[in-house]
């Protein structure tokens, strides 16, 4: 029983192994009829005249006639066998005019593109209806704008908008980058248009695009250049609002910035704003500069101190008296009336004090009243220097001209409105600032955050920028440091050396960032190390041409100082506080 068990058991193995078998060699061999299988035009019974028509075909082509050969297999309907002779032979014409005569342009164009004659494979595949071909040929002949249109018909976006990229045409490569959602690629190309187009008033952008860019500000914080766009399209005031209430003030300065026309009153009178948000707003005026528009948001807010405080920055002595008198601070209202007494009053500013909810009113030069002399500019968006010795006499006499010949033109140039209405004269010896450079950084840095824009222009022109490659040493320990470092790009690590003689990183400093600024004041050598981390690019002020500019300019040097005095005064609390702390623990 058992013996029969186990014969019972090895035959149904055999037999499942023997079907295995057959189901494999099965489909091998089915394979191999498939590929063996001809084509119905390959079998071909030839029968008296056309077997002697072969023959002649074949003696042909082995005597070279290759030509003779292919005419007499298309006139027995052997057109394949025709045009395989031709285009191995080399007749690629002869092979297209084959394929085209038998209503074939698709065949034709792929032979002879194939065989690198783009121009006549592109015409082939015109006859085909094929655009995605024609514009792969057009742009292997480098007829981009023969390409694009064909690729945008075949909606091939992506291959459109690389032929955008090559012809330079960064906006109409961006719209179709941002239409196919390819969003980082649409910034990108954003970013480049306004760094190598002009006149972006007259390029049209749609809403869309408009709060596509907006968005990616506030939600990204991408590449603040973008605003350039939204400045010229005039939706900077909105982009600064959502700036302002996603608590980004740093992007809405750097944007606030690259603009060249008076925002103020349009922010101030925008009445949605939380507390918080206001405070913000305030903060923004103070951080470019503008001291008037910080002191009115301050005073609507009945942040008297503040409103104060912001108006003394701004030399607007009389309405610092009425905030300070507000919170009864006396001692600083008699400082003001002080300052009021010495540096005398503007007849452009009312000797009233404004109420608290007061619109401000952007000022408009009247064409027709003669030239005003005022120590203050008018334009109550007074964010340049305000001070009697800011300019020596023979500047103030050529700012005075300028300011004579803006009065006679229809319409300012566009830095009137931003320096108040006076452009600062620019002399021949004085160096430029280099173009090629991102000056974003410079002009964000804390240091400079007290000066007006024409005042950190006159520090931007005696700085000088270098490159330093990764892992280059900017300055080593107990080197001389030449002045102030400004770092335009890249990032920098701090090392110190520790009690046990370790070198460790002590502070990671990017973009903005600066060092070296009591080393103005002192020389001193350092006592720390400072690498470039990344590629980095930085601009340093020497102190020798620093001097002489506070010698010149005694506004700069008095609010430089007094940020000095701040940061030493805020450094020794801090060390003081800190051993306290130590001394309690």
């Amino acid at each position: 029983m058992r013996v029969t068990t186990l014969l019972a058991v090895i035959a149904i193995a055999l037999t499942i192994a023997y079907l295995i078998w057959q189901l494999v060699n099965s489909k091998l061999a089915g394979h191999a009829r498939r590929n063996n299988q001809k084509r119905t035009s390959d079998k071909v019974k030839l029968k008296g005249a056309d077997k002697a028509a072969y023959r002649q075909a074949q003696k042909l082509y082995q005597e070279g006639n290759f030509r003779g050969s292919s005419k007499i297999l298309e006139s027995m309907g052997l057109v394949r066998e025709a045009i395989t002779i031709l285009e191995k032979s080399g007749f690629i014409r002869e092979a297209a005019d084959t394929l085209i005569r038998i209503q074939r342009p698709n065949r034709a164009g792929s032979l002879l593109a194939r065989n690198g004659m783009w121009k006549e494979a592109m015409e082939c595949f015109k006859k085909a209806n094929l655009s995605l071909e024609v514009g792969r040929c057009a742009r292997e002949l480098g007829d981009l704008p023969t390409a694009i249109p064909y690729f945008l018909e075949a909606k091939a976006n992506s291959e459109a908008a690389e032929c955008y990229l090559e012809l330079g045409k960064h906006h109409e490569a961006a719209k179709i980058f941002f239409r196919i959602k390819e969003f980082d690629r649409a910034i990108e190309q954003y970013v480049n248009f306004v760094d190598n187009y002009q006149d972006i008033e007259k390029v049209s952008f749609t809403d869309q695009e408009l709060d596509f860019i907006l968005k990616k500000l506030v939600e990204d914080r991408v590449d603040t250049r973008l605003a350039d766009i939204l400045i010229a399209k005039k939706r900077l005031p909105q982009l600064i609002v959502e700036l302002l209430r996603s608590n980004n003030l740093r992007s809405a300065t750097a944007a606030f910035m690259r603009n060249t026309i008076d925002i103020g009153p349009e922010l101030i009178a925008f009445n949605d704003f939380k507390r918080e948000e206001n405070m913000l707003l305030a903060a923004l005026f103070s951080n470019v500069g503008a001291y008037e528009y910080s002191g009115m948001v301050y005073e609507r807010m009945e942040e008297f101190d503040k409103a104060g405080e912001s108006f003394e920055k701004g030399e607007l002595y009389e309405r610092a008296i009425y905030c300070f008198e507000r919170i009864q601070n006396k001692a600083k209202a008699t400082e003001m009336r002080i300052l009021v007494a010495t540096h005398g009053t503007s007849p452009s500013k009312s000797s009233r004090p404004p109420a608290a909810n007061d619109k401000p009113t952007a000022h408009i030069p009247d064409q027709t009243s003669p030239i005003p002399q005022p120590q203050r500019p008018s334009n109550p968006f007074s964010i340049q220097d305000t001070s009697t010795d800011a300019m020596k006499e023979p500047q103030l006499a050529e700012g005075k001209a300028i300011a004579a010949k803006a009065k006679k033109d229809s319409v300012p140039p566009p830095s009137a409105a931003y320096l108040g209405g006076i452009s600062l004269p620019t002399k021949h010896d004085e160096p430029m600032p280099d173009p090629k450079v991102d000056w974003d950084p410079f002009f964000r840095a804390e240091f400079l955050v007290d000066l007006s824009s024409a005042e950190q222009k006159l520090l931007q022109n005696i700085c000088v920028v270098r490159d330093f490659p990764k892992s280059s040493v900017i300055l080593d320990y107990n080197q001389a440091p030449a002045g102030i470092y400004f770092i335009l790009g890249g990032r920098v690590t701090v090392f110190k050396i520790d009690k046990e003689g370790d070198e460790i990183p002590a502070d990671e400093l990017q973009a903005s960032d600066t060092f070296g600024e009591l080393w103005l004041l002192k020389d001193q050598p350092t006592k720390v190390k400072f690498t470039a981390t990344s590629p980095a690019t930085l601009g340093c002020i020497k102190r020798a041409e620093f001097e002489q500019l506070m010698d010149q300019n005694g506004a700069i040097a008095r609010k430089l100082y007094r940020r000095y005095a701040h940061k030493l005064l805020s450094k020794l609390l801090n060390e003081q506080h800190r051993l306290k702390k130590k001394v309690a623990s």
